[in-house]
């Protein structure tokens, strides 16, 4: 009742949204003109062409670097602040990005990507500083941008070299946990025609989350650095190109990749059994000594610690390590040629990657350990003992990407565009990684035993597309736009097990800590797969397309409207060949600027998703595995309202309001990770999970029965709230000969939802408000800034990420907590 109550009242919200959207009236805010500042416009390149983001009909976020600084924003997880309808989940060492449906259920790849500089990739924590702007763009970007944008794509583009004057700046941040970050750049003309640009930061800080039995093995701590170099030359007034190098270096302790805190094991009272419906959570990350049936780890430690850690703590043996190394190449060429303007854009990217961590967070040393090998109680095994397990995964990744897009340059009433892509990360060589879960030492922790069932993965991938789009003014005030897009892609992927059939015996070994790849890469650990059991798919094709209008009301207001398609190949997961997925799009929007002071934009939008893929879960000899199928579906729609007012030369107010309703057509889960099923009314028994290995039997008469399957047609999607306020305040107090100073607070308000599709109990997240404070004094001297920060004021505890762990643990990611620092720059 609750869900559906909601969902009324979002639709009913929805209804009378576009009649207010269609009646937008610039009298709504009359004030005095002469005391308020004029919104800048801003120049985007959404349509892979600089326009006006008033006139571009897409629903666009720009944000400038300097609202980057001034609101902390340096990573992935902090752009939600400013971006009406961005989500973003984190489990792992990766943050992902949510948004209109995207990302919420079922799809075979990243559905809301990171772009760099107008080509897909980059990471969630490099690359943020230096930067001319961030384009956050809503709804399917398939034609122009290609596969996996679904839901939108964030774009950050840096700032190139200047070849007008020489510049540089630089900043020290310090701040609680031990923060100590050093940013800085410096712009150097070699002449009229030549400019170097090198950008730099290194940042270290303790953990976030403490390590209670191992101070030196917490979680979300920072120790990495970054450096850019470009290279800028306009040999002539019709070309230039923009040569660029970037490497990322990470040598930190990470995220947890099942999510860090156990929350506990739902208990159903009547049965004592681990159940997703119990009406008990028990708080605790182990079984209670003798009774196996209510769940939980029944091995490994001796003290099963019934408490678990607090919600910023963990509690392990093991150091927990995240090693990355991820470098790029990347070229830009523009030449005018005449009657057009021509883009080339090419990237090499390499990243190797490794995270291990203690997954059991035990850290009892206990001479009656349950011995993995043998199934004895000896705890030793060629005289070593070991004490819990370490989960995570390495692997290399390399590819290659060109785009080039030819625009008309005229000022006619027709435009067009015309584009061709091409990518490349094919070689199995480059192209791999490993999924680590091993039981550990004690005394040595490059020593290890390895289950049958971890693995070696292979896979590659290469697409090729040609993209045109045309723009036609019908009248003076009316455009109608298309877009087409052909997309082809091929791939592999196989999987090579462990070659022992129940455990081998591997080293860790202690170079992988300086190169990550190196461990759990011995091709001698695994059986190579048979050439036949090889999965491979060439030559996919998928075409999108889009129209579209914009029609200009007035001076101030434009409307526009778009029906849009975009999908995310299939390609291999493990051993299997996955469905596309697929979608349709609707979106109808208003762009205004108001009385010169007020920018008010808004979207109402409709997406149709299909071909989701959903995940069942297996026993095997040894335990539980999962695959992927494909057929379900959902539906996002709701309304995305911006608004940028400057009331004053002092005052300014940055806000957005998000109603959404993303419900789950078609959609089922099998679950075989609780020792208990739901209680089935027609045979009147609760299925029980049989020992530790994952098959379900009939709770009264012991016969096998299938692993429960939860239909979840109608019910909300994860990740997908109600509603979404965000809103920015600052304030310019002028001190005279000694700056200025303004202060600033940023609310961000979600309503509650679920963080898990399934209708678990526990899996409601309720609704919560961040609160950040600033305030930066702009100095006499010029260029230098000093500002203080409070990030999440309020000490707000919210999920990021949950996850159902093996025998029904809970376990959860919550985000940063209270953190506070000083900030000084001079000119950045």
């Amino acid at each position: 009742m609750y869900n559906d109550n909601n969902r009324v009242f979002r639709r009913n919200v929805l209804a009378a949204s576009i009649v207010a959207t269609a009646a937008g009236s610039p009298v709504a805010f009359a004030q005095d003109q002469e005391q308020s500042r004029t919104v800048e416009e801003v120049i985007v390149t959404a349509t892979k062409r600089e326009t006006s983001l008033q006139d571009t009909p897409v629903a666009v976020t720009a944000v400038s670097g300097e609202m980057l600084t001034e609101l902390g924003i340096q990573s992935s997880i902090d752009l939600v602040k400013v971006a009406p309808g961005l989500k973003v989940s984190w489990q792992g060492p990766w943050p992902s990005f949510k948004m209109r449906g995207g990302g919420v259920a079922g799809l075979n790849g990243p559905a809301v990507p990171l772009y760099t500089n107008g080509l897909a990739g980059g990471t969630s924590w490099a690359g943020w500083l230096d930067v001319e702007r961030v384009e956050v763009m809503r709804g399917p970007q398939g034609t122009l941008y290609g596969a996996n944008t679904l839901g939108g794509l964030v774009n950050i583009i840096h700032k190139k070299p200047d070849t007008e004057a020489f510049d540089y700046g630089v900043t020290v941040t310090a701040g609680d946990y031990n923060l100590l970050k050093q940013e800085g750049f410096v712009n150097l003309p070699l002449s009229d025609k030549l400019a170097v640009r090198l950008t730099a930061s290194n940042t270290d800080q303790d953990p976030l989350i403490e390590n209670k039995g191992n101070p030196e093995g917490g979680l979300r701590d920072e120790n990495n650095n970054y450096v850019r170099a470009q290279l800028f030359f306009a040999p002539t007034d019709t070309v230039d190109m923009n040569l660029s190098y970037s490497k990322w270096h990470n040598d930190s302790m990470g995220n947890a990749n099942y999510g860090y805190h156990y929350v506990g094991i739902p208990i159903n009272s009547d049965t004592g059994r681990a159940s997703p419906f119990g009406d008990v959570l028990d708080p605790r990350k182990g079984t209670i000594a003798g009774n196996e049936a209510a769940g939980g780890r029944t091995y490994h430690n001796g003290n099963p610690a019934t408490n678990p850690t607090g919600y910023y703590e963990v509690d392990g043996d093991f150091e927990n390590t995240w090693q990355n190394d991820t470098e790029t190449l990347e070229f830009e060429l523009n030449w005018d040629v005449g009657f057009a303007d021509l883009t080339l854009r090419a990237r090499h990217s390499e990243t190797e990657n490794l995270n291990v961590w203690d997954v059991d967070q035990s850290d009892a040393i206990d001479p009656a350990l349950w011995d993995p090998r043998t199934f004895a109680d000896s705890g030793w095994v060629s005289g070593r003992r070991w004490t819990g397990v370490i989960d995570g995964n390495t692997g290399v990744s390399e590819g290659d990407q060109v785009d080039v897009v030819l625009n008309s340059n005229s000022d006619g009433a027709f435009r067009w565009g015309l584009g061709f892509y091409w990518a490349d990360a094919s070689d199995p060589d480059k192209n791999n990684g490993t999924y680590v879960w091993a039981y550990n030492d004690a005394n040595d922790m490059s020593a290890n035993y390895v289950p049958s069932w971890t693995y070696w993965d292979f896979y590659g991938s290469k697409s090729r597309a040609i993209y045109a789009n045309a723009e036609y003014d019908l009248t003076e005030d009316l455009t109608v736009s298309a877009g087409v897009r052909r997309q082809e892609d091929s791939g592999f992927g196989y999987r090579n097990y462990s070659a022992d059939p129940d455990w081998c015996w591997c080293y860790y070994a202690p170079a992988s800590y300086v190169k990550p790849v190196s461990g759990y890469t011995d091709a001698s650990y695994y059986t190579e797969t048979a050439e036949w059991s090889r999965n491979e798919y060439n030559d996919v094709g998928h075409t999108d397309y889009k129209l579209a209008f914009n029609y200009v009301l007035n001076d101030e207001i434009n409307f526009y409207g778009s029906f849009s398609t975009g999908y995310i190949p299939g390609g291999a997961s493990g051993t299997q060949i996955l469905d596309p997925n697929e979608l349709d799009a609707f979106e109808f929007g208003m762009k205004s600027d108001l009385l010169d002071s007020l920018r008010l934009n808004m979207a109402l939008y409709h997406s149709e998703y299909t071909g989701l893929s959903y995940t069942v879960y297996e026993q095997t000899a040894n335990t539980i595995l999962s695959r992927q199928e494909s057929g379900g579906s959902l539906t996002s729609q709701g309304l995305e309202v911006e608004l940028l007012w400057l009331p004053t030369d002092a005052l300014s107010i940055n806000a957005g309001l998000v109603l959404d309703d993303t419900t789950l057509d078609e959609y089922a889960l099998t679950e075989s990770r609780f020792f208990e099923g739901p209680y089935n009314e027609e045979g009147g028994y609760y299925p029980v999970r049989v020992g530790r290995s994952g098959w379900f039997a009939d709770g009264d008469t012991d016969r096998p029965v299938a692993p429960p399957t939860y239909i979840l047609d109608g019910k909300e999607a994860a990740f997908s709230p109600g509603y979404i306020v965000n809103l920015d305040v600052a304030y310019m107090v002028d001190l005279g000969d000694m700056g200025t100073l303004t202060p600033g607070i940023t609310l961000y308000h979600q309503a509650d939802y679920k963080t898990m599709n399934e209708d678990f109990p526990f899996s409601r997240q309720d609704g919560y408000t961040t609160v950040d404070l600033r305030a930066t004094w702009e100095t006499p001297v010029e260029n230098l800034a000093v500002k203080a920060y409070v990030n999440n004021a309020t000490d707000e505890l919210y999920k990021v990420s949950q996850n159902v762990f093996s025998n029904g643990r809970i376990m959860a990611d919550y985000g940063r907590q209270r953190t506070a620092g000083i900030r000084v720059g001079y000119n950045f």
